[in-house]
């Protein structure tokens, strides 16, 4: 397997794992905005927060992520 075979296989993963975090995400937004419960709001914006900062670790340059 060549290195762009790698990247490419990479960057659809990439953009798979963005299509999920994003429904997450927008589920998230709406749980917010339709609930009065505080619990559940801290909890979902829990949930967010560890989404987003997923999202950001997946659109990190090559060589840029914590684990490398």
């Amino acid at each position: 397997m060549n290195m762009t075979q790698v990247c490419d296989d990479r960057c659809v993963l990439a953009h798979l794992l963005n299509n999920k975090i994003n429904i997450i995400l927008g589920t998230c937004d709406l749980l917010s905005a339709y609930t009065t419960d505080p619990e559940i709001v801290v909890r979902v914006l829990a949930i967010r927060a560890a989404a987003r900062a997923m999202t950001d670790e997946i659109n990190k340059p090559l060589g840029q992520s914590k684990g490398a």
